[in-house]
């Protein structure tokens, strides 16, 4: 991910970032991941590799709110 524009906090796992306009961050495919925008907004660009044909991905409602 590259932050293009504002910040804001990303979750990885069990860990919490600060993301500013620049940073560039790389997760492990196996990571779990989210964004939190600050108060001017948070614009990143994604990059990634081609979705295999069967993504062993996995989505966890209120995720964000865990702690740990």
């Amino acid at each position: 991910y590259v932050v293009v524009d504002g910040g804001g906090r990303m979750r990885l796992d069990g860990d919490e970032i600060e993301v500013a306009q620049w940073d560039a961050i790389r997760v492990a495919p196996a990571t779990m991941r989210a964004f939190e925008a600050g108060p001017d907004g948070l614009e990143f660009l994604a990059y990634g590799a081609p979705i295999a044909e069967q993504p062993d991905l996995e989505m966890e409602q209120g995720w964000w709110g865990k702690k740990g």
